[in-house]
């Protein structure tokens, strides 16, 4: 009565092999042209505005996109802080995301959302983009910049235009989005991993 498993049938070659060995290689290799240096600076910003009660609005389109749902979530939870922490994802509002697209823009939908906050000096806006040329994430950059928010930009290839107008940039020395948005959890989970240890001394 057993059914016919299809497992059971696959042949696993070498070539299958060294593909996901070749994967893990630009993996590691990624992860070993990181600016740590940088890293931690973007992460102390991030902690003086905690500080100042500033807020920390992040975006991203697509993988991009959960990656910032994801990141804003450790922010105010994993990293246990002592008072609220304000991080907002921009990408999380369907509703909002859908109207600003049908009555604006689809290029406007991050940028609108800041005008709503009323993005101020006191804040860090996080744009994360594998390519770093999509219009909306360089729009909301753009305007973030204008109101004198720091903007910090996470991308990779050569860095696109997200890496010309951030005011800081982490650039994932590789051309694919299946290296690069793994490398960019892996930035964002290490800052939360570091501010939750500040949180708790």
């Amino acid at each position: 009565m057993g059914g016919h498993s299809y497992a059971n049938s696959l042949v696993i070659t070498m070539e299958d092999i060294f593909m996901f060995q070749e994967i893990t290689r630009r993996y590691i290799k990624a992860l070993n042209s990181l600016d740590y240096h940088k890293i931690s600076e973007i992460a102390d910003i991030m902690l003086d505005t905690y500080g100042s009660t500033g807020r920390i609005f992040i975006c991203g389109n697509g993988g991009s996109a959960s990656i910032a749902s994801h990141f804003s979530n450790d922010l105010v939870t994993y990293t246990k802080p002592k008072k609220q922490f304000h991080a907002i994802p921009l990408t999380t509002n369907i509703s909002l995301m859908t109207t600003i697209s049908n009555d604006i823009s689809y290029d406007e939908i991050f940028a609108e959302q800041l005008r709503i906050h009323n993005v101020n000096e006191r804040d860090i806006l996080i744009a994360i983009s594998s390519k770093g040329n999509s219009r909306n994430i360089i729009k909301a950059v753009e305007y973030a910049k204008e109101k004198g928010a720091t903007t910090i930009g996470f991308t990779g290839s050569t860095g696109g235009m997200l890496k010309k107008i951030a005011g800081y940039c982490i650039v994932i020395d590789d051309n694919d989005y299946i290296i690069i948005e793994p490398v960019h959890s892996f930035i964002c989970h290490s800052i939360a991993e570091y501010l939750k240890i500040k949180f708790s001394s």
